[in-house]
């Protein structure tokens, strides 16, 4: 990615996060206040978040991802601020973070209550986390870019993504085996009982659109069958996400 894509897209996410603060919590950034990044990627959004004079931090199980950040990154305090961990403990105190954000990581969590738990542990008193992620609800996959079967078994992800076409062979490892099916109101119910109050949520009035209850599949025979709906209805224009993708803003009062 060149330089300036990379910034560009760094600032895509860091003024969305800064306007969702402001809207879902009433609070504007302030230089020098300390912020994680929970799975880091490639690091567009902790470069643009220290370049805005935040003390912002990242975390990330990838060494692939670190080493893409380096490409761009030649800063040596800023290399220090991104650590390879192993998904477990937060390596940073009880209370550290004025906030922490993670956009699309959490459907690769294996352990969500204790990622959960370790982001509470390490904000402060009046800390904010910022949550994005795919609710395994909405009938889409991002990774695929497809629309999706909402928790399509395991024994059928690969035979899906193959019969649907076009889905490069590592996003289809990506989903078979790096990807967890996780809802918002889940992580809302994880998030209240470790004690967080939670500032911005969408309840799902409904959890179906009519053609989503056609789509359990059984067995290759239905998978094809339910593959060639589900192009016809993105055919006619008629396909449309169950819910929303999940974006929750929650508050540490205590």
């Amino acid at each position: 990615m060149k330089q300036e894509n990379y910034i560009d897209y760094g600032n895509q996410q860091f003024d969305r996060f800064k306007n969702h603060l402001k809207e879902f919590a009433n609070r504007d950034v302030t230089p020098n206040e300390t912020l994680l990044e929970y799975g880091t990627g490639r690091g567009e959004f902790l470069y643009v978040a220290n370049s805005a004079l935040l003390d912002a931090y990242g975390v990330d199980v990838s060494y692939k991802q670190y080493e893409d950040f380096k490409l761009h990154c030649s800063e040596r305090e800023l290399l220090s601020k991104y650590q390879i961990y192993d998904g477990k403990i937060l390596p940073f105190d009880d209370g550290f973070f004025d906030y922490v954000y993670s956009f699309y990581v959490l459907e690769h969590v294996q352990e969500l209550s204790h990622s959960l738990m370790e982001i509470v542990r390490v904000l402060k008193k009046g800390g904010i986390v910022a949550l994005y992620a795919q609710d395994a609800r909405t009938g889409y996959e991002g990774h695929a870019k497809t629309p999706y079967p909402p928790f399509l078994p395991r024994e059928f992800i690969r035979p899906f993504l193959h019969e649907w076409g076009g889905v490069d062979l590592s996003v289809i490892d990506c989903v078979e085996n790096e990807s967890f099916y996780i809802t918002a109101p889940q992580i809302v119910a994880i998030l209240e009982y470790f004690g967080m109050e939670i500032v911005h949520y969408i309840p799902s009035i409904s959890a179906l659109k009519p053609h989503h209850e056609s789509l359990q599949i059984r067995n290759i025979e239905n998978l094809k069958e339910v593959v060639s709906y589900l192009k016809s209805l993105r055919a006619e224009g008629r396909w449309e996400m169950a819910v929303p993708d999940i974006k929750i803003y929650a508050r540490k009062n205590w």
